[in-house]
């Protein structure tokens, strides 16, 4: 029951609300950590084209919107770097090493 008055309640709102009710749908429901991932990387990847439409090589930013970008990015490759098997191998010796000293 409470699945359908969610779903209703998510067709009368508006897309940023309705954004928020399916995470906490997810969440009562069980995690769907893939699909949260997905939609949020799809989010990050159209707000960084937004961005890029309005920033011109030769602009001048505020040093604090240089480093947020940078962090985003450093935060980005990270994970890809974890899921692409890059930090695998440095997270399995670490493992490894904790599990065999005596």
């Amino acid at each position: 029951m409470l699945q359908k008055e969610m779903i209703s309640l998510a067709q009368r709102v508006s897309p940023v609300h309705k954004r928020d009710i399916m995470k906490l749908k997810n969440l009562l429901e069980g995690d769907d950590e893939g699909s949260m991932a997905r939609s949020e990387l799809k989010r990050t990847a159209k707000i960084a084209s937004m961005l890029l439409d309005k920033i011109e090589d030769g602009d001048e930013l505020p040093a604090w919107t240089q480093s947020k970008i940078t962090k985003a990015l450093d935060y980005v490759q990270s994970v890809f770097n974890y899921m692409d098997g890059d930090k695998n191998d440095e997270a399995k010796q670490f493992t490894y090493r904790k599990n065999n000293t005596r």
